[in-house]
């Protein structure tokens, strides 16, 4: 008996030994983990001016760190809560809305092979292409919808359409073959949310509360426009910083419910991160849980790429996956990292990003140290058809935000044998293109940005000719290379050339004015013609951009308002007024050519620039 009590208590000891060993190095981990935290969002919300912030740190499946840090409002002083605190998530909601879609397809419901129209009643996708797009197309963004922002949102709480509605007057035509590049687009979650919509035979909001939501314990998160007055109370103060001082913002609320409405707290998106993480979930199979933190589409083979649900990018060489909420003065960020059994849970009241982007690249360094061996440059393939202009596949065809893509695009430029940089035109929005970078090649046509690890890499066509480039980072933007008639330089310089011609008209018609008393028909209606002219190039911009502009929110984006159909209505008033200078023309013609002449031609160049970039007449 004694020797059996003394084998009990050492075998209770050394099991008390091996807890005290593990809990200790479990909270001595969890410790590391929290200063880091801390210290970083310290640092950077006061580098960048960011008023509140949340986060929620998930480990094997469990909650491990929830932290509050700064205000929900600066004026009442409320401090942000990571349990009560809600903040508007825009994009997030995509992840939702996949969510939804993949219990479907658990159920049984739906096939995620078959075509999106089977199920569709209230709209209807086009098939421009032979193959279909299916719902795997849409839940990988590799439909090839165009994507336009045009009346995207509204201010007004009473002016929120049916999602369902907005897509029948904004239905996006087809403009690449389905499964072959990723077409990031608000559009595609918008069309998945219409489907849940006709396959449930309820509304979008309410089978998203009962089949995810509720589920969940998601109680303080909501799909409903406007909030409910529970959850507004709750909603944080989104702001920006200009001028040394914070600005409230004015809320917006989006058309596309399932692609941009969601609002939520910290915590209740760490309960969904707890589902991605846990191998025990009644919510979705196991299956299809890990689809969503597989890579299910490529656009090379060595290109990080796209869940189901969730985009896929590269630190110190582990992959992980996330999804962002950009709005006017709110950003979000979930990110999910398979390998390691981890998830965060970012959330800000500000319209800055660094904090958000910057995070688990540093969170990275500092854990899991870069063990890669020195980048294997090799001799670049068809070095002089890698270099050229890029525009973005889903830009808009036919509306008139197309001529925003002259400010939207990329330049490569071949720099030596085995490099190349790549510069945005301007605010580069797909593929994480925000400053120009260096990058080798490391693969054939696949290459390696030299300050991290951004991955790109080009395609070809048909004809074996390079024609495509695709982003491994950001929202993994693919992009066609234009021809040289379309090179932005040269159309820029067109629009530059127009304006300063019109106004030469405008100074010659003013001169002929002053030193006669008469005039030829011919020459006023050259005066009126550039005045027109003049002054829709001259507002155009202001007009679509700026005029009833609010933050974060060009104008165009609210829809079209009375002063754009003004603008808009000038060069069709010019167009009428050059039929009758041509017909005056005609008319009076001596069989010599005049500055009557030279005018007509220039107008023909003039009004086949318009139309080519929709913007003469009522394209919207």
């Amino acid at each position: 008996m004694g020797e059996k009590k003394r084998y009990r208590r050492a075998m209770l000891y050394f099991i008390f030994c091996l807890f005290f060993i593990f809990t200790g190095k479990v909270f001595a981990e969890e410790k590391q983990y929290e200063s880091f935290i801390d210290g970083y969002f310290k640092r950077m919300m006061a580098e960048h001016n960011v008023p509140g912030a949340a986060m929620v740190m998930v480990k094997d499946g469990e909650i491990l760190l929830s932290k509050s840090y700064g205000y929900a409002n600066i004026t009442n002083q409320t401090p942000v809560d990571t349990e009560e605190t809600v903040f508007r998530v825009a994009s997030i909601a995509k992840l939702l809305t996949s969510m939804g879609v993949l219990k479907l397809a658990d159920e049984g419901t739906i096939s995620l092979n078959d075509p999106a129209n089977q199920y569709l009643t209230t709209i209807q996708l086009s098939d421009t292409y032979q193959q279909e797009i299916t719902i795997e197309h849409l839940l990988t963004h590799t439909e090839g919808l165009e994507q336009s922002s045009i009346g995207g949102k509204t201010l007004d709480s009473n002016a929120i359409k049916k999602q369902a509605i907005f897509l029948q007057e904004n239905i996006p035509n087809q403009i690449s073959e389905p499964g072959k590049m990723i077409t990031y687009g608000n559009h595609t979650m918008a069309i998945l949310g219409t489907l849940i919509e006709d396959v449930t035979g309820m509304s979008y909001e309410e089978y998203m509360e009962k089949a995810i939501l509720a589920p969940l314990g998601m109680d303080h998160s909501s799909f409903s426009q406007p909030l409910s007055p529970e959850l507004l109370k709750k909603r944080v103060t989104e702001y920006r910083f200009r001028n040394g001082e914070f600005i409230e913002l004015e809320g917006s609320y989006s058309h596309m419910v399932s692609a941009g409405g969601m609002h939520t707290t910290a915590e209740d998106l760490g309960r969904l991160l707890t589902l991605l993480l846990s191998e025990d979930s009644k919510l979705l199979s196991y299956e299809t849980i890990q689809s969503m933190l597989t890579r299910q589409f490529s656009s090379h083979a060595s290109l990080p790429g796209i869940s189901y649900a969730l985009l896929e990018e590269k630190a110190n060489g582990i992959s992980y996956f996330y999804r962002d909420g950009d709005s006017e003065g709110a950003k979000a960020r979930v990110i999910v990292v398979p390998e390691e059994n981890l998830g965060f849970v970012i959330l800000v009241n500000s319209d800055s990003d660094e904090l958000r982007d910057e995070f688990f690249d540093e969170f990275a360094n500092n854990f899991f140290p870069d063990n890669h061996n020195s980048i294997n440059r090799l001799p670049i393939e068809k070095p002089e058809q890698l270099s050229g202009t890029y525009y973005y596949v889903q830009y808009p065809r036919n509306d008139f935000t197309k001529m925003m893509v002259l400010f939207t695009g990329i330049k490569v430029e071949v720099l030596n044998g085995t490099t190349i940089n790549v510069s945005p035109l301007g605010e580069e929005p797909f593929g994480k293109f925000d400053k120009p970078k260096t990058f080798v090649q490391v693969e054939p046509f696949l290459f390696l940005s030299e300050e991290g690890e951004h991955y790109l890499a080009f395609g070809e066509n048909e004809q074996s000719e390079i024609e495509f480039l695709f982003s491994g980072a950001g929202y993994h933007g693919s992009y066609v290379k234009v021809k040289w008639y379309e090179n932005p330089g040269i159309h820029k310089l067109l629009y530059i050339v127009f304006i300063v011609l019109f106004f030469i008209g405008v100074i010659y018609w003013i001169v002929k004015l002053v030193k006669h008393k008469t005039l030829k028909r011919t020459d006023h209606l050259i005066g009126i013609i550039s005045t027109l002219n003049l002054l829709f190039l001259s507002l155009f911009f202001p007009a679509v951009f700026l005029v009833g502009m609010t933050p974060g929110l060009p104008a165009f984006t609210k829809g079209v308002n009375y002063f754009m159909i003004v603008v808009f209505t000038l060069p069709i008033a010019s167009g009428i007024f050059s039929i009758v200078l041509i017909r005056t023309q005609v008319k009076n013609h001596s069989g010599k050519y005049t500055i009557t002449s030279f005018f007509f031609i220039f107008l023909v160049f003039y009004y086949a620039y318009l139309y080519y970039w929709r913007v003469l007449g009522y394209w919207y």
